[in-house]
C-alpha cells in the first residue's frame, strides 16, 4: 500500500475517528482505525463495538491496500505537521509498521493485519427520514447537557427523540422532538417533522452518540439521512456514515412532569441574569451550591451562601408586584439552561417548592424544566 493525503484534510478525519476510538480498550484492535486504499480515496473506519464511524477522504493511491493502525498516535503525528502538506503512508502486505513521512520527516507506526478488525455496517434499518443537520444540531444542542451521568440511570443517559404526531389532528402540523433529564432538570426541543419522521417509534441515544454528532456538525452543513431500527441507527452525511447502538431502555413520560398552571411570568434580559449568577456563584464551593430567587416589588434578589467563602447578594430589576417569594436553585444547571437562551427568558414560577418552567422568548421549540432545592 502506498497513499499520499492532504495533511489536514487527514487530520479532520482522524479527529472524527478519535471520538470513536477508546485508547484505553482491553482489545488491541479496537484501538486502531482501518485504513483502507483503493481508485482515488482513502476509507477510514473506527468502531467501540457499540458505535462505528466510517469516512471517505480525496488520495492520491500509487498502490491499494488496507491495514489497522493505532488511532491516537498516528493522530498525534499528523497534528504536528504543517497544514498543507503531503503526508504518504506505505506498508507492506503483512507488515507490523506502516511508515509515514511528510516532508523531511519519517515515522513508524504499530498496526495491525485489516482481517482482525471488526465488521461494521449492513444492518437491516426499517425506518428512514432525512433531516437538514442544523435541525438536528438543534435537537442535541439544546438538550444533551441535561442528560443523566449516572451509572444506575441507564434510561437517562442520553436523548430521547420521538414524534408528537398523536398529539396532533393534522399530520403537517407535527414535530420531531428530543428531550433529556437527569431527574433535576429537563431540557426540550423540537422541529418540523421530516418527511418520513411522522411514524418513527421512539428511540434513545446515548451521550457518546450525541457528542461524536456534535463533533461533526463543525464541518458538515447539509442533508442528513437517519435509518433506524429497534436497537440501531445510522447517521449518512456525504463522505461520512455513522452507526450506533441505541440504548436498550424506555424513557419517562417527560411530558408529564412540565408544570402546567405556574402563574407567575418573569421576563429576563440573558446576559444580565447570567452575569448575575456568574457573580454570585464565585462564593459557590461546588457544583452542587444553591442559589436563591427572592422576588418582590419588581426586584430578583439572586443570593448565595457558603460556610466557608462567605456570601453574595446580587439585584435584577423585573416586573413583579406579587406576593413576595423566594426559591431556591442548584447554581450549575441554573447558568446551564441559561446559557441555551440568546436573548430573553421566560421564568414561568408557581411557589417555593414547584418547578419552574424556562422558555426562550425568540426560540418557542425551546423549553426548559428545573427542579427547587431546598436551601
Amino acid at each position: 500500500m502506498r497513499v499520499t493525503l492532504k495533511s489536514d484534510v487527514f487530520l479532520d478525519a482522524l479527529s472524527h475517528a478519535k471520538k470513536i476510538v477508546d485508547k484505553k480498550s482491553s482489545i488491541p484492535i479496537l484501538k486502531h482505525l482501518l485504513f483502507k486504499a483503493e481508485d482515488a480515496a482513502v476509507t477510514l473506519t473506527s468502531t467501540d463495538m457499540e458505535h462505528s464511524l466510517t469516512e471517505v477522504i480525496p488520495a492520491l493511491v500509487e498502490e491499494r491496500g488496507k491495514i489497522a493502525i493505532l488511532a491516537h498516535i498516528l493522530s498525534d503525528i499528523v497534528q504536528k505537521i504543517p497544514s498543507g502538506s503531503d503526508v504518504t503512508l506505505t506498508a507492506e502486505e503483512g507488515a507490523s509498521r506502516v511508515i509515514l513521512t511528510s516532508g523531511r520527516s519519517k515515522f513508524e507506526v504499530a498496526c495491525l493485519s485489516s482481517e482482525d478488525f471488526p465488521k461494521v455496517g449492513d444492518k437491516d434499518l426499517p425506518h428512514q427520514f432525512e433531516i437538514h443537520s442544523e435541525g438536528l444540531k438543534n435537537l442535541l444542542s439544546h438538550t444533551s447537557f441535561a442528560a443523566s451521568t449516572e451509572e444506575t440511570r441507564y434510561h437517562l443517559q442520553g436523548v430521547f427523540f420521538h414524534s408528537d404526531k398523536e398529539d396532533s389532528n393534522d399530520i403537517t402540523d407535527s414535530n420531531l422532538c428530543a428531550a433529556a433529564t437527569d431527574g433535576h432538570r429537563l431540557a426540550c426541543y423540537r422541529v418540523p417533522s421530516p418527511i418520513g419522521a411522522e411514524n418513527i417509534p421512539g428511540f434513545i441515544i446515548s451521550a457518546k452518540t450525541s457528542d461524536v454528532l456534535g463533533k461533526l456538525f463543525e464541518s458538515q452543513k447539509e442533508m442528513i439521512q437517519v435509518s433506524l431500527s429497534e436497537s440501531q441507527i445510522c447517521f449518512k452525511m456525504d463522505q461520512i456514515e455513522l452507526s450506533a447502538r441505541l440504548v436498550d431502555a424506555d424513557f419517562p413520560d417527560y411530558r408529564a412532569v412540565i408544570p402546567q398552571e405556574n402563574s407567575i411570568n418573569i421576563s429576563l434580559k440573558t446576559d444580565l441574569f447570567k452575569q448575575a449568577l456568574e457573580r454570585v456563584s464565585a462564593v459557590c464551593d461546588s457544583k452542587t451550591s444553591g442559589v436563591r430567587l427572592s422576588l418582590s416589588d419588581n426586584e430578583m434578589h439572586m443570593t448565595t451562601i457558603d460556610k466557608e467563602y462567605g456570601s453574595a447578594d446580587d439585584v435584577l430589576d423585573i416586573s413583579y408586584a406579587g406576593t413576595p417569594i423566594q426559591i431556591g436553585f442548584n447554581h450549575s444547571y441554573l447558568r446551564d439552561i441559561s446559557n441555551k437562551i440568546a436573548n430573553q427568558a421566560t421564568l414561568e414560577i408557581g411557589d417555593s417548592t414547584s418547578a419552574i418552567v424556562m422558555k426562550d422568548a425568540d426560540d418557542q421549540n425551546a423549553l426548559y424544566v428545573l427542579m427547587p432545592m431546598r436551601l
